[in-house]
């Protein structure tokens, strides 16, 4: 997301909600969302598809040459794994793939290799990290 990192947490809250309300209702005719294709190499092709026909079960888009979406899940009807992911809006998709990033940089500090950033840190930086890693799981009062 281009915008500073003190709206970030708004814009982050109301992406997500957006997203979620989107595969939560039904699609209708002539509705546009961002459809991402991703790609073994290279960056994924974006681009911004309409609605064709909804059905009961399945929904179609322009452009897309037979395949079919589930209505209730928004991806693709087919045995095999997809490659394609529904968005509700670009920023949507860019919500996601920060999320993603962040999440596998976290990982990676906390792995347990020689590399570990977690030793260079304080016992009050550390209770912080697991307040906050550790806070949804968490019932009032409770501690691991």
């Amino acid at each position: 997301m281009t915008q500073s990192n003190s709206n970030l947490p708004a814009m982050a809250i109301e992406a997500e909600r957006q997203q979620q309300v989107f595969l939560d209702t039904k699609p209708v005719a002539g509705q546009s969302m961002l459809m991402v294709k991703s790609h073994r190499s290279g960056d994924p092709t974006i681009t911004v598809v309409t609605v064709e026909k909804v059905g009961r079960k399945y929904f179609t888009l322009n452009g897309v040459y037979r395949t079919k979406f589930y209505v209730e899940s928004k991806t693709v009807a087919s045995d095999f794994s997809s490659n394609i992911r529904l968005y509700h809006s670009r920023a949507c998709y860019e919500y996601k793939t920060l999320r993603s990033s962040l999440e596998k940089d976290i990982r990676g500090a906390i792995n347990y290799g020689a590399t570990c950033a977690l030793r260079d840190l304080s016992i009050a930086d550390l209770t912080t990290v697991a307040d906050i890693l550790l806070r949804k799981n968490m019932t009032e009062g409770e501690r691991p």
